[in-house]
């Protein structure tokens, strides 16, 4: 009689990546000082950043968190919270923030940023 197979993390079928995806915990609090470029550079990062992403590929890069709280602030001060991009896929691509309707985040640096396969970015 065989035993059964216990495993101790999920694995595919196709032999790549597990379907199961990890949690990621995005902190707010947290900024990210690494930035890269904001626009592609190189031959391959423009075929990558042009090649439109599937809905599978779209869903391996996330952001986040979902809600910013800046908590209690007096009238003309500054807050700097992080919004994070984390680009599992295994090409680089072009994240930009579209800022134009909202003007008290108006001053996120930078706007758009290269980001490289595997990496994470940070919008301040």
């Amino acid at each position: 009689e065989r035993e059964p197979l216990w495993l101790h993390h999920p694995y595919s079928l196709t032999g790549g990546e597990s379907p199961v995806r990890k949690l990621t915990v995005f902190d707010a609090n947290k900024l990210v000082t690494l930035k890269y470029k904001p626009k592609p550079a190189t031959a391959e990062e423009v075929r990558d950043c042009k090649q439109p992403l599937t809905p599978k590929e779209l869903m391996m890069v996330t952001g986040g968190p979902k809600t910013i709280d800046f908590g209690v602030i007096s009238v003309y001060t500054t807050a700097t919270r992080n919004f994070t991009v984390m680009n599992e896929l295994r090409t680089s691509v072009l994240v930009a923030l579209n800022t134009h309707d909202c003007e008290e985040i108006a001053q996120t640096a930078p706007l758009s940023q290269v980001i490289p396969a595997g990496s994470c970015a940070g919008f301040d």
